[in-house]
């Protein structure tokens, strides 16, 4: 029995985590699974890689707003920005057409200076994944799908709705615990 809730515990947990990175990024849910995925695999963990496509989703809604600085450096990075409608591409679209130029260029110093320039200063740690490129990495995330480590969405939102209920009544047996340990405090 023990096993099994924590076996549970740990899906739940994973799913809450997930549902909220994407969230936080602003990618599907199913697509930053499969990307921390092959994030993981090329030595970027799952933390830092959030981390990285939130600032790439940063620049790019600057460089579509205007700022030479983030355009400077998607420009260098030989990718667009923008869609054919004039509106901002998602960071996973861009974030691939970044790795594919990566992949395409020697490693160097222009690699490391567009890296930083993109992710700030731990944007280096992305090289090793952005040099497999978008075939690369798309092979990482079909990957990730067969080895079952993908949830969908769904399923991932449901899983949040749970932990998130099981925290809940956890607070609640903590807190009517210490009304009974100590019921004359004064509000």
């Amino acid at each position: 029995g023990g096993a099994i809730a924590a076996v549970v515990k740990r899906t739940t947990d994973y799913a809450d985590v997930a549902v909220k990175t994407a969230q936080r990024i602003g990618i599907g849910v199913e697509a930053w699974q499969e990307l921390a995925y092959a994030g993981n695999l090329s030595g970027a963990e799952s933390e830092m890689f959030a981390n990285m496509l939130a600032k790439l989703n940063k620049r790019i809604i600057e460089a579509a707003n205007g700022s030479e600085d983030a355009a400077l450096w998607l420009n260098r990075a030989g990718v667009a920005f923008k869609d054919s409608g004039g509106r901002a591409r998602s960071a996973e679209a861009v974030f691939l057409d970044i790795a594919d130029a990566f992949h395409r260029h020697e490693d160097g110093a222009k690699k490391t200076a567009i890296a930083m320039g993109l992710f700030e200063e731990e944007g280096t740690k992305l090289i090793p994944l952005l040099n497999s490129g978008k075939a690369g990495i798309q092979a990482m995330r079909e990957e990730a799908r067969r080895l079952g480590i993908v949830m969908s969405e769904e399923d991932a939102k449901a899983s949040e709705a749970f932990n998130d209920n099981v925290s809940r009544l956890q607070e609640t047996f903590w807190g009517s615990r210490f009304t009974r340990i100590f019921p004359t405090l004064p509000a």
